[in-house]
């Protein structure tokens, strides 16, 4: 799981005293990274905010820094959190790595996959470094926006924050070079993968048969793929067993069907017949 206890446990709303003319701060923080500021306006801005000693305390103050970051991540302008650390972090005010893993969280949870590049790149700005969790978010991002030529050199980008790989990043670029038909690069990812001393293990099968239903045919994946599922839990038993199940059907194999449904207890003939049933419908 990607999920950070940091959002879910410490990030609260601005309180009322910290919500005292706050969308005036935002916008002035929002003006002053804005693409078209001139020098001039940039130091208008700036005396601006140093003329408020309230709001100087908010942005010297990391923990409330963050709470209002991450209320600006679910709103209709998310770059705001992006421009807050930015501002903050000028001023002297320190950040932790978990700040910017809960960001791309929250920003993951809203599906906002454009805003967490920028902010893996301030990450390393503000930190000089970055962190598994945080470059997994980066994978995901780039394999859900279907950006599939940037996957060819992510694993570089692993090597030049020294951070190492796991077996989750792997599995992230293998499925996104499936979804994207490229059997050859998701190949090549697993070697990868496996040359880096992570063995493809009964996650890996699950992932390859539930990406990509035209791997099916692949009579190995879809033995290792069925041996692999009394090792998984449920949910991810529960995937496999029903993509292998509709690879049969689609190919109209009533035996293949009938080994997957035998895995599971208490079927009655009515399941049965309908599986069956799906398969006359097979061209």
């Amino acid at each position: 799981r990607h999920g950070d206890p940091l959002t879910a446990n410490t990030t609260a709303l601005p309180t009322a005293r910290d919500t005292d003319n706050l969308p005036r701060l935002v916008a002035l923080i929002n003006e002053l990274f804005a693409a078209d500021v001139t020098v001039d306006e940039m130091a208008s801005i700036i005396q601006h905010l140093q003329h408020s000693q309230r709001w100087m305390a908010f942005l010297r103050d990391a923990r409330r820094v963050r709470n209002l970051a991450m209320h600006l991540a679910i709103g209709p302008s998310p770059a705001s959190a992006h421009h807050l650390l930015a501002l903050a972090n000028k001023l002297g005010t320190n950040f932790n790595i978990r700040v910017h893993e809960g960001l791309a969280f929250e920003f993951a949870r809203q599906k906002k996959w454009h805003h967490i590049p920028p902010l893996v790149d301030l990450a390393h700005i503000q930190l000089g470094k970055s962190s598994l969790r945080l470059l997994n978010w980066l994978v995901r991002s780039i394999a859900e926006q279907e950006n599939y030529s940037a996957l060819d050199t992510i694993l570089q980008t692993f090597s030049e924050h020294n951070v190492t790989p796991d077996r989750r990043t792997y599995h992230i670029i293998i499925k996104a070079h499936l979804t994207n038909h490229d059997l050859g690069r998701a190949r090549e990812c697993m070697q990868t993968m496996v040359e880096a001393g992570i063995d493809v293990d009964a996650s890996t099968y699950a992932t390859l048969v539930c990406s990509y239903r035209r791997l099916g045919p692949d009579k190995m994946v879809q033995e290792k793929a069925h041996r692999s599922i009394p090792h998984l839990n449920s949910k991810t038993g529960t995937l496999i067993a029903n993509s292998m199940l509709r690879i049969a059907i689609d190919k109209g194999d009533a035996a293949g069907a009938l080994k997957i449904l035998r895995m599971f207890d208490g079927l009655d003939r009515d399941i049965l017949s309908s599986a069956f049933n799906a398969m006359t419908y097979v061209d």
